[in-house]
């Protein structure tokens, strides 16, 4: 006897605005949904042997914008251009490079083109 079972697994997502970005603290944990304004590519270099992708986003939200930072292999998953497209991104962290809040990938950031 044969038992299937399916599981349609979605993820839910708690979306932070932007504007409220600059009153979290640094290193604080969110979920994003934004469009891209603008891609710089995917940068690769070498550093103390280990090797890293870096693809840079600005990105923006009702008129707020922000630096976005996808890292390996979130810096890998999207393979055309995706300006003017939203994306959904889950536990992306709030830093801060250069006297600016930016938001960054880690390792178990997920990312989706809505």
């Amino acid at each position: 006897r044969e038992i299937s079972m399916s599981y349609n697994y979605e993820m839910k997502y708690n979306f932070t605005d932007l504007n409220e970005i600059e009153t979290l603290p640094f290193n604080s944990i969110i979920d994003v949904q934004v469009t891209v304004l603008r891609d710089y590519g995917i940068t690769a270099g070498n550093t103390n042997g280990n090797s890293w992708m870096r693809r840079e986003l600005h990105v923006g939200q009702n008129g707020v914008n922000i630096k976005l930072t996808l890292w390996n292999e979130q810096a890998k998953v999207i393979s055309t251009s995706v300006i003017q497209k939203s994306l959904k991104i889950k536990y992306v962290k709030i830093d801060y490079f250069n006297g600016l809040r930016t938001l960054v990938s880690m390792g178990n950031t997920r990312l989706t083109i809505a």
